[in-house]
């Protein structure tokens, strides 16, 4: 399967898990219009917020991707490479789950803090 096809099923099977994601093209320009900068991973997953860099198994990312991916990493947010369907609705799913033991936690400390008040 190539990367494009790759993409495309990726995108498919996190629409219909529920996630609410995108297609970012990147390197430049073409033509009039401004691409994302260059390394910018290839599908943005709003909700949970995250990026996924789609690649083929073995195929190792780019120097700039990996720039970016730690500019991103420096940054606090997520970034994953995946390399199959089933792995990228693996790591939106652990994003989920992470964001919501964060905002458990958050309600539980405004409770306590509340309650103190």
């Amino acid at each position: 399967m190539s990367e494009t096809d790759l993409q495309s099923a990726i995108m498919k099977a996190l629409k219909q898990a529920g996630y609410w994601a995108f297609r970012v093209n990147s390197g430049g320009r073409q033509g009039r219009v401004r691409l994302a900068p260059d390394g910018t991973p290839d599908i943005c997953v709003v909700s949970p917020h995250g990026w996924l860099e789609v690649k083929q198994p073995g195929k190792p990312l780019r120097p700039a991707q990996s720039d970016w991916h730690a500019q991103a990493q420096r940054l606090g947010v997520r970034v994953a490479v995946v390399t199959s369907v089933g792995e990228a609705v693996s790591v939106a799913g652990d994003w989920t789950r992470q964001d919501n033991l964060r905002d458990g936690l958050a309600l539980e400390l405004k409770r306590l803090v509340e309650g103190v008040l």
